[in-house]
């Protein structure tokens, strides 16, 4: 979900829902890693649909993924993947790495108890997503200032190689 995030003049902070899509995969013709980088697609064109048809100007954009994994591989080149996965990584990377700076800024990893996205994704009934449920204010974590975030923005390279690219490396080694 797509949620506008300030701070109030009282020093509290304050966010809203502005819009949201949620999408089924089938579960036995899709990867993990797949269903998790199509997520991270959705929410870059989310938020260039809203940039495009906004009345404000954003200060900041900042897009949480729980998945290390996504995180991990919008930080690498998109030709190391499938073709499938690497236009999608691709796409999030054109829209999203801030010019000069060669990098993801704008992308961070949160653990997935904050992760108010997935709901929709595990069976939540109408009245799980109504006014003042989660869904709607946004996980708790946006209530605290920026800095106290559980945000990692970047995954060391110790990281394991993702499968999708594993798969591409084996086929090119051989």
């Amino acid at each position: 979900p797509d949620t506008l995030w300030w701070s109030l003049e009282s020093g509290g902070f304050y966010c809203v829902l502005i819009m949201s899509k949620g999408r089924i995969f089938p579960l036995h013709k899709m990867t993990t890693p797949c269903s998790e980088v199509n997520g991270a697609v959705v929410s870059k064109r989310l938020r260039c649909f809203i940039q495009k048809e906004r009345q404000y100007n954003f200060s900041e954009v900042v897009h949480l993924v729980d998945s290390r994994t996504v995180l991990g591989m919008l930080n690498k080149t998109s030709r190391w993947f499938s073709h499938h996965m690497g236009t999608r990584v691709g796409e999030v990377q054109a829209a999203s790495i801030k010019k000069g700076m060669g990098r993801l800024t704008e992308w961070g990893w949160i653990p997935g108890t904050h992760n108010v996205a997935d709901i929709i994704t595990r069976g939540a009934r109408p009245g799980d997503l109504g006014p003042g449920s989660v869904w709607q204010t946004g996980p708790t974590l946006l209530y605290l200032p920026r800095d106290q975030w559980p945000v990692e923005k970047e995954i060391n390279d110790s990281s394991p190689v993702e499968a999708e690219e594993k798969k591409l490396v084996n086929v090119m080694s051989a």
